[in-house]
């Protein structure tokens, strides 16, 4: 007779399923209002793969695919139950794939291509800003230019005597020369200690930077300019001690020297003495400082008046003073200081 109930055979066990079906498992993780994080873990209980997390932010594609589950080695209908499964797998992925796409925006097909290693430079980029100048400002942290610290260099136009005929009110130069005598190691003395000068000392450039054309001094006794070349002296040898490799010699102290005692010592023309006015009282003063020279020297009558007469006695040399340019344009003048000899 057939039983109305079913064999109490045991029959292969099967997978156990989830609880819960798999949308609602989707559901939870891919919700957008909390950070889910998928973790997969091995027998061990440990995490095989590292943790993914999702930004709610960015758009999320998910593909679910048929998990084939091998059951090989329970039983002999193994491959059949594997069937099923697969089959209900399928079904249950294509139904959750359609439930999931209207919540979630489409993304593009991230690429699988690996990318290349990034690679440093060997060097790193040059600190740039606007402007030449270390102390200018930038204009916008966009605008960018290669920027290096320049040294200060000296104004071209201007130049400052040699500490020799150095001038000022405070302080005094060191020489002390009366040009009413031929140049020599007794009329070129030390001021305070009354000692000749040597002749390196003499030899350095007058000025820094040196000047390798012609240096013009003035002085507000002479109507004239004292023009100063290199070699004014004429007594410099060929091959300097001081500038051995070079062709072109600056203007020296002793340049300085010779160029203002030729131009002193210069007899004055008819025209220049006419130019003072007849008996005028330039005349006189000048007449009275030609007498005094005579008598001094003990000579010279014969001569007649010259220019360093029109220094009225004032004939030692004590400095050379840099006077600013009264026009405010032209570069600082080269002001020759004269006083009495003691």
């Amino acid at each position: 007779m057939p039983s109305l109930f079913a064999s109490q055979e045991r029959r292969p066990k099967r997978p156990s399923r989830p609880s819960t079906s798999l949308l609602r498992r989707f559901n939870d993780l891919y919700r957008p209002s909390v950070s889910p994080s998928l973790v997969s873990k091995s027998k061990g209980g440990k995490n095989s793969n590292p943790e993914t997390r999702f930004s709610p932010e960015q758009p999320v594609r998910v593909s679910l695919f048929p998990l084939n589950i091998s059951t090989e080695g329970f039983h002999g209908n193994s491959s059949v139950d594997s069937e099923s499964n697969s089959s209900h797998s399928d079904a249950s992925s294509s139904r959750q794939t359609l439930e999931l796409s209207p919540s979630l925006e489409a993304s593009p097909i991230p690429s699988f291509h690996p990318q290349r290693p990034h690679i440093k430079p060997l060097r790193p980029a040059l600190k740039q800003t606007t402007s030449w100048n270390s102390t200018s400002t930038r204009s916008s942290t966009n605008d960018l230019h290669v920027s290096f610290v320049i040294p200060t260099r000296p104004d071209p136009t201007t130049f400052t005597m040699h500490p020799l005929f150095e001038y000022t009110h405070l302080d005094h130069a060191p020489i002390s020369c009366d040009t009413i005598y031929p140049l020599s190691s007794r009329s070129i003395l030390d001021r305070s200690t009354r000692a000749s000068i040597p002749y390196e000392t003499l030899d350095e450039p007058a000025t820094e930077p040196a000047v390798y054309s012609l240096l013009v001094l003035k002085c507000d006794l002479l109507p004239w300019e004292v023009i100063v070349c290199p070699n004014a002296s004429g007594a410099a040898p060929a091959k300097s001690t001081r500038f051995p490799f070079t062709r072109r010699r600056p203007v020296t102290n002793l340049d300085v020297l010779f160029a203002l005692y030729d131009t002193l010592t210069e007899r004055v023309t008819e025209d220049e003495w006419a130019r003072l006015g007849h008996r005028s009282r330039a005349q006189r003063k000048i007449s009275r400082a030609y007498e005094q020279r005579c008598i001094k020297l003990g000579g010279g009558w014969e001569t007649g008046v010259r220019r360093i007469d029109w220094l009225d006695g004032r004939t030692r040399l004590v400095g050379i003073e840099m006077v600013p340019a009264k026009d405010g344009v032209a570069s600082d003048v080269a002001t020759l200081v004269f006083k009495t000899p003691a």
